[in-house]
């Protein structure tokens, strides 16, 4: 993360663990909102769903898709964000006061060039 991303966070859990109460209430609020838009714009009630109603092909997925970030997590552990190209890019301003937007030092003297 970059040195200059340090909101402050509920107990500094964000500086100590890198995770915060306040992720997680927004994923729960998140999520609410979600079940309940969802409900109200398809006016579906909620109840069980019947033995052949799960076995028809629409279904196939659901444990696939449940499956799935477990599987994924394994291996992306393992890969940095640079490595996939999505490293994080801030302005690097020059002593002659010309900016770039680059991966760090060697990006900012290479594409100084930009101007104002």
């Amino acid at each position: 993360m970059p040195e200059y991303w340090n909101p402050p966070s509920l107990f500094e859990l964000a500086q100590r663990t890198g995770f915060d109460i306040e992720s997680l209430i927004f994923s729960f609020a998140l999520g609410g909102i979600g079940a309940v838009l969802y409900n109200a714009l398809t006016k579906r009630p909620f109840g069980p769903v019947s033995a052949a109603e799960r076995s028809r092909p629409l279904h196939r997925f659901h444990s696939v898709a449940l499956w799935l970030p477990y599987v994924l997590f394994v291996p992306l552990y393992f890969v940095s964000f640079r490595q996939m190209g999505v490293a994080s890019r801030r302005p690097q301003i020059s002593e002659d006061g010309r900016w770039s937007v680059g991966y760090g030092e060697a990006a900012g003297a290479r594409a100084g060039r930009a101007s104002r």
